[in-house]
């Protein structure tokens, strides 16, 4: 059997012809399976696992112990980082007033740079709070108590009536 292709963009003048015996082929019935005679690289391999570096790569791990590269982070930034319109939940969109992002990779040109295994702390002050929690649990104490003598006196004052 004999068919050929075009050049399929890879420049060549002439089509790609090609010729397969098929002759020698035979199949019984029932399912197939293609059985590797040689390897020449890593065998087959699932992601397993990724990371991610300072520069912003994100290299994935594979199950056969491969590392590639398998995509990379951007980041970006504006003219006027104030003129952002905030969303909420550490949502932000551009506005006029900001400009369009200038995106580019980590750690270049004034962009943020990237720190792998690192946690962010809170930025809440504890004991603070908890002072506020306690003095806003005193005033509605104290608020309780002025209702309960306010209520009293009316009550005695509807007695003495009668």
């Amino acid at each position: 059997m004999a068919f050929s292709l075009a050049s399929l963009g890879t420049g060549a003048t002439d089509p790609l012809a090609f010729t397969v015996d098929v002759t020698r082929f035979s199949q019984f019935a029932g399912q197939s399976q293609v059985n590797l005679s040689s390897q020449t690289g890593f065998p087959a391999g699932a992601l397993v696992s990724f990371a991610v570096g300072s520069t912003g790569d994100i290299s994935g791990i594979y199950s056969n112990g491969a590392n590639r590269i398998i995509g990379q982070l951007a980041l970006s930034t504006f003219v006027n980082a104030g003129g952002l319109l905030r969303q909420g939940q550490n949502l932000w969109t551009p506005t006029a007033n900001s400009g369009d992002p200038i995106t580019g990779t980590p750690n270049t040109n004034g962009r943020g740079v990237v720190s792998t295994g690192t946690l962010e702390s809170s930025n809440v002050d504890l004991a603070q709070q908890f002072t506020n929690l306690i003095v806003a649990q005193r005033g509605f104490q104290a608020s309780t108590r002025v209702i309960s003598a306010s209520d009293e006196l009316l009550q005695d004052l509807v007695n003495i009536i009668r």
